[in-house]
C-alpha cells in the first residue's frame, strides 16, 4: 500500500471510527467520510482532500455545511501530520 492510500485509510477511519459521535452528531446517524483524493504539498505544508460526506439518518439542509467537516478535521489532523493547513473540498451524497 502507498503513502497515499495510507494517509487516506488513517484520515476515514479518524472521522468513521474514532470519531465517530462527533461526527454523526454533526450529520445525522450512519453518516459516512469518504475522501476521494488526497495530497500533500511538502514546499507549502498544504495537505489537500476532495472528500464526500455521505448524509445519514438526518437528510436535511441544514446538516449540508462544509465547515463542521472542515473544523473536526482541522483539530484531529495534527495526530497525522504536525503543523499543516488544510485545503478541503467538499460534496454531498444520500
Amino acid at each position: 500500500m502507498d503513502t497515499k492510500s495510507v494517509i487516506k485509510n488513517l484520515i476515514e477511519t479518524l472521522i468513521n471510527d474514532t470519531k465517530r459521535e462527533v461526527f454523526e452528531s454533526m450529520y445525522g446517524i450512519n453518516s459516512k467520510f469518504q475522501i476521494k483524493d488526497i495530497g500533500y504539498s511538502e514546499r507549502n505544508k498544504i495537505l489537500y482532500i476532495d472528500g464526500k460526506i455521505i448524509l445519514g439518518d438526518i437528510i436535511d439542509v441544514s446538516v449540508i455545511d462544509p465547515d463542521m467537516i472542515n473544523f473536526l478535521l482541522l483539530d484531529n489532523i495534527k495526530y497525522i501530520y504536525n503543523d499543516v493547513n488544510l485545503n478541503l473540498t467538499i460534496s454531498f451524497d444520500v
